[in-house]
């Protein structure tokens, strides 16, 4: 979230209050934010698809190296790579857990 606030020019805390509802976010605000995410504003709207809601949510708890992974991802169009990318994702995991 710091950077998330260094980039809108608030601290962290003003970032904590927009997300929990504490206070309220100017238009601008949020624009700024989108365009940081790099997802469309409508992503922040009611009634909005629940995936992309959480798309945004997950962004603003990540690390930029996570952030940096998403917007690779989102720039994946093929369903064939996605899913032998998640499958290999899913093996690492399961050669790690018997690793350790």
């Amino acid at each position: 979230m710091e950077n998330l606030g260094q980039a809108l020019g608030v601290s962290y805390q003003q970032v904590q209050k927009y997300e929990t509802g504490a206070s309220r976010i100017s238009v601008k605000a949020l624009s700024q934010i989108a365009a940081y995410l790099d997802v469309e504003i409508v992503a922040f709207l009611p009634n909005q698809k629940q995936s992309k809601y959480e798309a945004a949510r997950l962004y603003v708890e990540a690390d930029e190296e996570t952030v940096q992974l998403i917007k690779y991802w989102q720039r994946i169009s093929v369903l064939r790579i996605r899913k032998f990318i998640l499958a290999f994702v899913k093996e690492m995991l399961q050669a790690q857990t018997h690793v350790l």
